[in-house]
């Protein structure tokens, strides 16, 4: 029987797989092309910023890379690494 955490995993690489950008329990988990329409940026900006260190929390699903962090909570930590 799995537990709590590996059903979260499990329902995040769900929630990427379907694009919807919220797990069941409400947590923001999204394809890195999904993040990046969600914030308006293109993907080789997205790289460009996570080569430089500067990029979303992300998370290891597999073979699978789903941005962890929502795109209003990745400006606000931004704005306060100035």
């Amino acid at each position: 029987m799995p537990t709590s955490s590996q059903r979260a995993s499990v329902d995040a690489i769900r929630a990427v797989t379907r694009g919807l950008g919220y797990a069941a329990d409400g947590d923001y988990c999204n394809t890195i092309e999904g993040w990046c329409d969600d914030a308006t940026i293109s993907t080789a900006l997205y790289f460009k910023l996570r080569r430089a260190g500067r990029g979303p929390l992300t998370g290891k699903a597999g073979r699978r890379t789903p941005v962890i962090e929502s795109p209003p909570a990745y400006y606000r930590r931004m704005a306060g690494t100035r």
